[in-house]
């Protein structure tokens, strides 16, 4: 609880409708994406699903598919992931930052996968457009944490950045 709200009520109502509203605002690339109807959904994971991991939080992108082998369509989906085990462990301001900024971080690495899906999941469509063909290569690992992290604005500290540079290069 902060400030007397449940910590995923400040999730849902709050910080991610702010995420969304200042990617659109601080990255213009990204404006058609206003009023689309693509959305994220949203899941909890923790305990034993989580495998005792201190991740706070991550997306995800999944491709669906759906008609007849000769008729087929393909939608990518997008899935929010917070930790519980870690989100009740906020309780102050600091670790509400926190999540923040991880939020912020995340949530562009799902705009970029929409706006640039070819370099982010190595994908492409096929010449009829009905269909993607996995057989291109991604964006390096550097340019995508890269961009990722400037969405997660100053509070977030250098030592963070440095440890998912490392992390990323290892």
């Amino acid at each position: 609880m902060i400030s007397g709200k449940p910590l995923n009520q400040i999730l849902k109502t709050e910080i991610i409708p702010n995420t969304i509203n200042n990617i659109l605002k601080n990255y213009p690339a990204f404006s058609y994406l206003k009023g689309s109807s693509i959305g994220i959904g949203l899941e909890y994971f923790g305990g034993a699903s989580s495998g005792g991991t201190t991740t706070l939080a991550y997306v995800k992108g999944a491709v669906q598919s759906s008609g007849s082998p000769s008729n087929r369509t393909d939608m990518i989906t997008y899935t929010l992931g917070v930790n519980t085990d870690v989100l009740k462990n906020i309780t102050d301001r600091a670790g509400l930052e926190e999540l923040e900024a991880t939020i912020a971080h995340e949530m562009m690495h799902a705009f970029m996968d929409e706006a640039m899906t070819t370099g982010m999941f190595g994908v492409k469509e096929d010449p009829s457009g009905t269909s993607l063909i996995t057989k291109v290569n991604k964006f390096p690992d550097w340019f995508v944490e890269g961009i990722a992290q400037t969405a997660s604005g100053p509070g977030l500290q250098q030592v963070s950045m440095a440890q998912a540079i490392w992390h990323v290069c290892i």
